[in-house]
């Protein structure tokens, strides 16, 4: 990368990572009128939900424990939102609280240290799409990347280096329809691994689960 020769970009908050926590964080500094900008390397708003979800998922958790601060969803929304319709919540969410002036895509932060002496966080990051490195300064630093962006394999199950057949993360799953008639075996009993498993079922292939430890009795939720 070569580095920027513009200078450093001051602001008061440097949110990383323009997901719904960095969104929800964004808005409610505009609230405040907090100065504020956001970094996220993908060239999107919510790329994990845009980009590596498979196209029946729906959230998890009833939908008002899933909205963001400020912009409850419309009482018409189904109670378990589907993505789709998640991800146009998070764009009206983006347009609602006019969040698109302080977003900084295709921007990979490569490092932040913070300055004792100046009591400022120092950020490098990588401009994806110029190739400069852009130097970014702020007073308090908000790291909003999750938990879930980066997929997880198991290692060392002996042989799977020898398995001749498909292995893919649940990132890379999108339909059962590709599975028909065949024998899948699903590693994990998460929401993920549950869901797929059904969508599995439903689209004619012959599923199994493996489960680390025992199963979660069934919760019941009264809605």
């Amino acid at each position: 990368m070569e580095q920027s020769p513009a200078t450093t970009i001051s602001t008061t908050v440097l949110i990383i990572g323009a997901g719904p926590s960095g969104l929800a964080v964004a808005a409610c500094l505009t609230t405040k009128h907090v100065p504020f900008l956001v970094l996220d390397r993908d060239d999107s708003t919510a790329p994990l939900w845009r980009y590596r979800t498979y196209d029946r998922l729906h959230l998890h958790l009833p939908k008002q424990y899933c909205q963001l601060p400020h912009l409850p969803y419309p009482p018409s929304s189904p109670t378990f939102l589907p993505c789709a319709d998640f991800i146009r919540y998070l764009d009206d969410y983006v347009a609602t609280f006019g969040l698109e002036k302080h977003l900084k895509l295709s921007r990979r932060v490569d490092s932040a240290k913070f300055d004792l002496a100046a009591a400022r966080w120092r950020v490098s990051a990588a401009n994806l799409e110029s190739g400069k490195v852009e130097q970014y300064e702020a007073r308090f630093l908000v790291v909003a990347t999750g938990e879930n962006d980066e997929p997880v394999f198991p290692v060392g199950i002996i042989g799977l280096d020898q398995f001749k057949g498909e292995t893919v993360h649940s990132q890379q799953y999108r339909t059962g329809k590709a599975y028909e008639g065949l024998d899948v075996l699903v590693v994990g009993s998460g929401n993920s691994g549950m869901e797929i498993a059904c969508d599995l079922a439903e689209n004619g292939a012959r599923c199994a689960i493996v489960v680390r430890s025992q199963v979660c009795p069934p919760i019941f939720l009264s809605l």
